[in-house]
């Protein structure tokens, strides 16, 4: 199961506020994969391709609209969880409605930024602690699989010390 280096960035900006400043500010190619896209569907197309390859997958989605609209925001922030469970979401907000959107956000997303100066700034901290915790859970199942193999042959030697010990008891 060889994963890649790179992570993908999926964004989501319909009204194309905030993909260029992503794209410079995450500008490697070697580590960084920013993809854009401006239609739900399409969007919820390339998670699909995304969800079953082992990368670290973070989709950035833009809301502009108004606080009525959160059901719609609610209902598709809850098919990318259905399409990429486990991988991080960061939910983009006008600051006048941090509040409202918070209170009324059925769907738990992992940040919840506001729309200003510093949002890319927030949006790279975010980045790298996703790929910390991908990390970290890549380097988890790398340990068990070493102890299971250490275990294993642990258990084996164990065993074949006491066939020896008790088939050729004169040479202990």
């Amino acid at each position: 199961m060889a994963t890649s280096k790179i992570t993908h960035i999926i964004c989501y900006d319909d009204h194309r506020n905030y993909t260029e400043s992503i794209r410079k500010r995450f500008s490697d190619n070697t580590r960084y994969l920013v993809t854009s896209f401006h239609n739900k569907d399409q969007f919820i197309g390339h998670c699909e391709e995304l969800a079953n390859i082992n990368l670290c997958v973070v989709a950035i989605i833009g809301f502009t609209e108004s606080v009525e609209k959160i059901d719609m925001l609610n209902e598709f922030i809850g098919r990318v969880k259905e399409t990429l469970p486990g991988r991080g979401i960061i939910l983009l907000v006008q600051p006048i409605n941090l509040q409202k959107i918070k209170g009324a956000l059925n769907q738990k997303v992992d940040a919840l930024i506001p729309i200003n100066n510093n949002m890319v700034l927030r949006i790279h901290n975010v980045v790298k602690r996703f790929i910390s915790e991908f990390n970290i859970i890549i380097f988890k199942q790398r340990r068990n699989r070493a102890f299971i193999a250490v275990a294993l042959f642990i258990g084996l030697m164990l065993a074949a010390f006491l066939f020896f010990f008790f088939r050729y008891p004169m040479y202990f």
